[in-house]
């Protein structure tokens, strides 16, 4: 079903990149000698855009990578890091081995066939300062918590007891969803 990306039929001409609402113009995002610096777009105050999409996506689509995420989870993601501190996402752009932390293309080999992932609406987000079991907490027993995170597109958290080392969260919508709080579901 899906060979390449989520929407087979996407088009980069409909969107500039410039009209994404964290875009950098690409005059700043450019080296001394001119080239794109890719691991340099910064898409949020704490985030780059490598940390939403694996290496080859980046060197492949350069900063048009950026339209296959839902602008959404960069908010989510930009409200917890404002709440718990240092966060990573995809890490091989500081020498990890991460890169499907973020969006997966349909063959990255590892994930739910229609996983959240696949539609730019997900991250898994590790948090080396902070306990994952603290902020699994935090965020579903917190009720102002679970409303920013919901205004901001949030919809469902993984369960702690599946995903022990990251907080995954994202936008997907559901027919059991409730208003003002997060859905805890297992993969």
């Amino acid at each position: 079903m899906c060979t390449d990306f989520p929407n087979n039929n996407m088009t980069f001409k409909e969107t500039s990149i410039d009209e994404h609402p964290k875009s950098k113009p690409m005059s700043e995002t450019l080296t001394a000698s001119g080239k794109r610096d890719l691991m340099n777009i910064r898409v949020s105050e704490n985030f780059f855009l490598w940390e939403f999409v694996p290496r080859n996506i980046l060197y492949r689509l350069e900063e048009r990578a950026l339209l296959l995420i839902d602008s959404r989870i960069i908010e989510v993601a930009q409200y917890l890091r404002k709440m718990y501190g240092k966060t990573f996402i995809n890490t091989y752009g500081i020498k990890g081995h991460l890169q499907n932390s973020g969006f997966r293309p349909c063959d990255a080999g590892i994930g739910a066939e229609f996983s959240q992932h696949k539609y730019g609406r997900a991250v898994d987000l590790k948090f080396p300062e902070t306990s994952h079991a603290i902020i699994f907490k935090q965020i579903t027993t917190g009720e102002s918590i679970q409303k920013d995170l919901y205004q901001l597109g949030a919809r469902r958290l993984e369960d702690i007891e599946d995903t022990p080392t990251w907080i995954h969260i994202d936008l997907g919508e559901g027919k059991d969803v409730i208003e003002n709080k997060l859905k805890v579901f297992n993969p």
